[in-house]
C-alpha cells in the first residue's frame, strides 16, 4: 500500500522497494507510468516476461530503449520498434545493433527521413529503405544527394515514381523509359504544374497533359510557351481551377465577354477582376460577380461602384474588412457599420483574428467613418439601451484593442459620455462576447483579449 502511494508520486521511489514488489507487474506498471526511468529497478525476469511493462514505460518515455547497455539481452524488436514509432529520433541513439535492423531503420525514416544520415553506411543504398525515404512528404532530392547514389536507381520504376511524385526534380536522373511515360507525367504536373516548363519533361506540347497540368495548378498557364496552345478550353480549365491564371490568358481573349473566360475566373478568385480590361471594369455585373467571391475584389472596382450601396452590402457580406474600400459615404452608415460587427458574430469568427489582422487600430479610423457615422446615430436618435447602438459601442470598442486609448480618442464623436465609457467598458465587452457566443456557442473567445 505504502510502495503503491510513493511510485505514484515518483516513479523512481521504486528502487527502494522489495525484490518481490520491484518483480510485481502492477506496482511497477504505475512507477513507469509516472517515470520511465523506474523500468531500470524492475527485475530482469519481470522485463523478460512483461509487454505491457515495456509498452507503458516506452509510451511515457520512448528513448528508455536507449538507457541501458544491460537491455540489448532484454530488448525485442518489437520494443525498439514501437519506441521508434512513437517517436523516430530515438533512432539516433540506438545501439548500433539495432540501427542495423532493415526494419527499424525503415520505420525510423517513414516517421522522419533524414534519419537516414543515422543509417549505417551499408544501407544506404537498400531498396526497401529508399522506398520509405522518397515515401516521405517532405523528402528532398537536392538534400538527400550527399549520402545516396540515386542515378543507379534511375531504372528502378517504384522508387522513383514515389519519389517524384514528392519531388518532380527526381525525374532529371529517371530512365528515358520513366520520362517519356505520358500517363506518369500527367500525374506528376497534375501535381506539379510548373514541371512542365522543365527541360527533362517530354510533354510539353501534348493538349492532354497540358490540361492535366492546368487541372491540376492553373497558374501552370504561365509555363505554355506558344500562344497557339492555348486554346479556349485551355483558358477556361486554368481560370476555372485559379482565377489569377486570367493574367496569362492572351489579350484578344480576355477582351471578349462572351467566352465565358472572364466570369469563370472571376466566380474562381474575384481579385482577378485587376486583369481584365478598364471598360469590362466599368460593367456593374462583372464587379458584382468579383465582389461576391472575393470581397476585397471591392478595391479595384470604380470610384463610383465604391459608393454603391448593393455592391458594398455584398463585398462586406463576402468579407467584413471589404469595408475600407468602400466610399466615405458608406463607411458611416450604421446599417452596414452595424453588418461589418454583425458578421464577425454570425460567422463565429474568432474577434482575435480580425484584432490582429483585419482591424489594426491605425487603420480603424478608415475602416469607418466615424464623425459621418456620429452624425447618423444622433439622426437616428439612438439610444445606450439600443441593440444596434450597442452592437456598434462594443464593436468599436473590441476593434479597437485599446480599451482605454481608443475609446477615449474616437468613441466621445458618438456623444457617449466618458465617464460611462470608463465605468462600462468592460461590461460592453461582456456583452459582445456573450452575443457572439449566442451565435457561436463552440467559438472559444478569450475573455481578457
Amino acid at each position: 500500500m505504502f510502495v503503491m502511494i510513493a511510485v505514484k508520486h515518483d516513479g523512481r521511489a521504486l528502487q527502494f522497494a522489495s525484490e518481490e514488489l520491484r518483480d510485481d507487474e502492477e506496482v511497477v506498471l504505475v512507477a513507469v507510468q509516472r517515470n520511465a526511468n523506474a523500468l531500470t529497478f524492475a527485475t530482469d525476469r519481470l522485463l523478460l516476461s512483461s509487454d505491457k511493462v515495456w509498452m507503458q514505460a516506452i509510451s511515457t518515455n520512448p528513448s528508455i530503449v536507449s538507457r541501458q547497455y544491460r537491455w540489448n539481452a532484454i530488448l525485442r524488436d518489437r520494443h525498439v520498434m514501437y519506441a521508434v514509432e512513437q517517436n523516430p529520433h530515438v533512432y539516433e541513439v540506438l545501439d548500433d545493433w539495432w540501427k542495423d535492423c532493415v526494419d527499424i531503420a525503415q520505420l525510423a525514416v517513414s516517421g522522419c527521413w533524414l534519419l537516414i544520415n543515422h543509417v549505417p553506411d551499408w544501407l544506404w543504398n537498400n531498396p526497401k529503405l529508399l522506398i520509405k525515404v522518397v515515401g516521405h512528404e517532405k523528402w528532398s532530392y537536392d538534400d538527400s544527394n550527399d549520402h545516396i547514389e540515386w542515378y543507379q536507381f534511375r531504372h528502378h520504376k517504384e522508387i522513383m515514381k514515389i519519389g517524384a511524385l514528392n519531388d518532380p526534380a527526381l525525374m532529371c536522373i529517371a530512365s528515358k523509359e520513366l520520362q517519356y511515360d505520358r500517363s506518369f507525367a500527367c500525374k506528376i504536373v497534375y501535381k506539379f504544374g510548373s514541371e512542365i516548363d522543365k527541360d527533362y519533361f517530354r510533354f510539353r506540347h501534348d493538349p492532354y497533359v497540358i490540361l492535366c497540368a492546368l487541372r491540376g495548378d492553373g497558374m501552370a498557364l504561365e509555363y505554355i510557351n506558344f500562344p497557339n496552345e492555348i486554346t479556349l478550353d485551355v483558358a477556361m480549365t486554368a481560370v476555372s481551377n485559379n482565377g489569377m491564371a486570367l493574367q496569362y490568358v492572351p489579350r484578344p481573349m480576355r477582351d471578349w465577354e462572351d467566352n465565358g473566360i472572364v466570369r469563370a475566373a472571376l466566380l474562381n478568385d474575384g481579385l482577378s477582376l485587376q486583369f481584365v480590361s478598364e471598360e469590362m471594369r466599368q460593367n456593374r455585373d462583372w464587379v458584382k460577380t468579383a465582389v461576391c467571391s472575393a470581397g476585397c475584389a471591392l478595391q479595384l472596382a470604380p470610384v463610383d461602384m465604391r459608393d454603391d450601396d448593393e455592391v458594398v452590402h455584398l463585398a462586406i457580406s463576402n468579407n467584413p474588412s471589404a469595408m475600407k474600400y468602400a466610399s466615405e459615404r458608406l463607411r458611416g452608415d450604421i446599417g452596414l457599420v452595424t453588418l461589418v460587427f454583425r458578421l464577425m458574430i454570425d460567422n463565429g469568427v474568432l474577434l482575435k483574428e480580425y484584432i490582429d489582422e483585419d482591424f489594426p487600430d491605425e487603420d480603424f479610423p478608415d475602416l469607418i467613418n466615424v464623425p459621418l457615422l456620429a452624425q447618423n446615430v444622433a439622426a437616428r436618435r439612438l439610444e445606450m439601451s439600443d441593440r444596434t447602438f450597442v452592437n456598434l459601442l462594443c464593436g468599436c470598442i473590441i476593434c479597437s484593442r485599446d480599451d482605454v486609448v481608443y475609446p477615449v480618442r474616437y468613441l466621445p464623436r458618438l456623444n457617449v459620455p466618458f465617464t460611462f465609457l470608463r465605468e462600462n467598458i468592460e461590461r460592453c465587452v461582456i456583452i459582445f462576447q456573450t452575443i457572439a457566443l449566442r451565435h457561436a456557442p463552440r467559438v472559444a473567445i478569450d475573455m481578457e483579449e
